[in-house]
């Protein structure tokens, strides 16, 4: 897969936040959308979707069941991985 950062919108089907409890990250915070609607070609595509630390706390807010949200990110390991810092992220939910 890809390691270039393209935006994207999404639907999230589900909508699940948690932090880590141990290792290097303990404490870190993130949020996974599991089978959301990926709209990045001509049918949407079913995918894992993740966020963490700073791109997690710019569009958590944003991220509501059935609702569209673009934003910036990497495929990795086959997860869709948001990358965006908050200047970015409003500019592709703007686009």
């Amino acid at each position: 897969m890809s390691n270039f950062a393209f935006k994207v919108t999404l639907t999230p089907n589900s909508v699940k936040t948690g932090t880590i409890a141990s290792g290097p990250d303990a404490g870190r915070k993130f949020v996974t959308l599991k089978g959301a609607d990926c709209h990045f070609a001509k049918n949407p595509r079913k995918v894992t979707v993740q966020a963490f630390g700073d791109a997690r706390d710019n569009i958590a807010s944003r991220l509501k069941k059935g609702r569209k949200v673009t934003v910036k990110a990497v495929f990795k390991e086959g997860i869709l991985l948001v990358v965006a810092p908050k200047a970015e992220a409003a500019e592709a939910e703007a686009a």
